[in-house]
């Protein structure tokens, strides 16, 4: 070879490849020494080239291996061909990579070169570089062959084409390809080699990567084709990123590495970011990213709609800028929890200011997210507006304190009502007791007067002494009404079966009513869950009114229930009587309202105001409906509970 075997820069076939290729690669002189290496060789063992120029390839072998690399070497040297041996490898962190060197000696000029590779061992290797043997007749050029047991171990693809026509993209024909091309591929290794790049790569003919690869020959250009999808002959889709470089006589490398799996990783990565950033763009809460020192970095539209900012103004502020000044130390308290790793997670409800002023009450979820490097950590928040719920709160926690103080009022106001009761229960009863002392003291007087002057008295002294009576009697009924009336009080009495149409026949029966009057009682009366005693009294009022007031001796008066839609039973009590002059309609169920003159009918004028009372205190009603001469009709309703 015409090659100065002392300077790498002037190979230039190898010069591309020598730099382009994945796995570690170096020049190595006949003293055994580094002379270049290529920058997979940094990445890998992290010896950089200024730190191994000059040092002894066995100087970073492990101890135990040293005395194997010192023989490779020296039988590489001496006997100019190539040697392989597996040795641990030192690398510059001073942990240990098994790996599998080959020694490929360059000579020229009487000097050597070792042109040294190294492969990562993982199991066993395939050996064994494609080549063709001869073209056209002729014998593969020495610069090809140079290539063979350098590819042999590479994981990465490597084909060498050669452009028979220069001016045509198609007249490219395959020369070399190593193990890995064949396996990524799919193409057997012997069947490759010496056909067209059509043939051995069929989904290329429509693409502009052939015409790429003859632009790089004929311009002398290396290119980075950057990643290729590309289909096997079984089929299987993948993805290779393609480095080609252009090499002596039209010979053109080719390196692909599979990123398939990469490729699929990174599609995935950018689905996944793209999700993520819907969500946050358009979650239906405030979303936001902060610094560790609060200032915000990243919000999305349902935070600025909260706080009513916008976007480029919120970013320019710090989370305590627009805090509610009451806020501030607790909120501080929390900062402090997630920086000094007390707490992952804090919630909370705060108050921020929006741009008008105005409050809005938010509750805080935020988490920090640590990464190695403690300027890359930030908080992550999601804020939701919660000042609708707060209001609410407020309203309810108000209208309680409402209700404690109108209870306490009511409270009072009942054990005033109460003493109230019991005072005027005391007077009621005191006032009848001493009432009734002078009237049963004048009644006396009145029967010692008659019996002392019996058959003396002239007619018109007995009918004063009667009348005398008259008014007494009178007036011990009105005090025993009004204290009956003041007594009426439905509230206190328990509650029990109660029978109406047995009821109404007691009453009846404890009426002394005249024989010739009338009173029907209709079937199928209710029976209800009520307190006897109030119920009684009312109907033996109204059909006692009913009959003291009728006009004939033969009246007829009937009694009936009716059902109705809101769980109350309405009874009827009607009469054929005088019936009640509509204008005097609203008077009777006031106390001491009489129709007729006393004189003629004794009437206290209490009974109806009683009845009323009753009912009202049960939750009913009650009404008439009469005109003059057409009789009456008494209507009140009564708690339907069936027993």
């Amino acid at each position: 070879m015409d090659d100065d075997p002392t300077s790498f820069d002037q190979h230039h076939s190898l010069e591309p490849f020598f730099f382009l290729a994945s796995d570690p690669m170096a020049l190595v002189g006949e003293d055994g020494c580094f002379i270049q290496v290529n920058p997979a060789f940094s990445r890998v063992l992290g010896w950089p080239q200024i730190d191994v120029t000059g040092c002894s390839l066995v100087s970073l072998l492990c101890p135990d291996d040293r005395p194997l690399g010192e023989q490779s070497v020296a039988q590489a040297l001496e006997a100019s061909e190539s040697v392989t041996f597996q040795a641990n490898s030192r690398c510059s962190d001073d942990s240990v990579r098994f790996l599998a060197w080959t020694l490929k000696p360059v000579r020229a000029d009487g000097s050597v070169i070792l042109y040294c590779s190294a492969v990562p061992v993982a199991g066993p290797q395939k050996s064994g570089v494609a080549s063709s043997s001869d073209t056209d007749g002729q014998s593969v050029s020495v610069s090809i062959q140079r290539y063979v047991e350098a590819v042999e171990n590479m994981q990465d693809g490597f084909h060498l084409w050669q452009l028979e026509t220069p001016e045509d993209a198609a007249g490219f024909r395959l020369r070399l390809a190593n193990p890995a091309a064949a396996q990524l591929l799919g193409i057997d290794s012997d069947w490759q080699v010496g056909r067209t790049m059509y043939e051995v790569l069929p989904a290329l003919q429509d693409t502009p990567v052939p015409e790429l690869c003859r632009q790089s020959v004929v311009c002398s250009q290396r290119k980075n084709l950057g990643d290729i999808d590309y289909v096997t002959p079984a089929g299987i889709s993948r993805t290779f990123s393609v480095k080609i470089f252009p090499l002596s006589d039209c010979h053109l490398g080719v390196l692909f590495v599979d990123v398939t799996a990469q490729r699929q990783y990174q599609n995935q990565l950018a689905e996944q970011k793209q999700r993520l950033k819907i969500l946050f763009d358009h979650a239906g809460v405030g979303i936001a990213q902060l610094t560790l020192s609060g200032q915000w970095m990243r919000v999305n539209d349902r935070l600025c709609e909260i706080l009513c900012y916008e976007r480029e103004e919120l970013l320019q502020k710090n989370f305590r800028e627009i805090t509610h000044r009451d806020d501030v130390a607790e909120d501080l308290i929390h900062y402090e929890k997630l920086l000094s790793g007390v707490q992952d997670r804090i919630s909370l409800e705060k108050r921020y200011l929006r741009q008008d002023g105005q409050i809005v009450w938010c509750y805080v979820t935020a988490s920090i997210i640590r990464s190695q490097r403690p300027e890359s950590s930030y908080f992550i928040a999601f804020i939701e507006d919660i000042t609708e719920r707060k209001r609410y709160e407020q309203q309810q926690q108000q209208q309680a304190e409402e209700l404690t103080a109108s209870n306490l009022i009511l409270a009072k106001t009942m054990a005033v009502l109460e003493r109230r009761n019991q005072e005027l229960d005391e007077f009621a009863y005191v006032a009848s007791h001493d009432l009734k002392a002078p009237l049963r003291a004048i009644s006396n007087l009145a029967a010692w007067l008659e019996e002392d002057l019996e058959g003396q008295l002239p007619e018109a002294n007995r009918q004063q002494l009667d009348l005398l009576h008259g008014r007494v009697h009178r007036m011990e009924n009105l005090i025993d009404g009004l204290l009956a009336y003041s007594r009426a009080d439905y509230s206190e009495v328990m509650s029990e079966p109660v029978d109406t149409q047995l009821l109404l026949r007691e009453v009846l029966d404890s009426l002394e009513l005249p024989a010739t009057m009338t009173v029907e009682i209709a079937d199928g009366m209710p029976v209800l869950l009520t307190s006897p005693v109030p119920l009684r009294h009312i109907f033996f009022n109204l059909i006692e009114n009913a009959a003291k007031h009728h006009n004939r001796a033969d009246g007829r008066i009937d009694v009936q229930a009716i059902k109705l839609d809101n769980g109350f039973y309405e009874f009827v009590i009607a009469d054929d009587g005088p019936g009640i002059d509509p204008a005097f309609q609203h008077k009777i169920f006031n106390i001491f309202q009489v129709l007729e003159a006393r004189d003629k009918a004794e009437n206290t004028g209490i009974g109806l105001a009683i009845v009323k009372k009753l009912i009202e205190g049960a939750g009913g009603t009650i009404a008439v409906d009469s005109q003059v001469g057409k009789g009456a009709i008494f209507r009140f309703t009564w708690p339907g509970a069936v027993a």
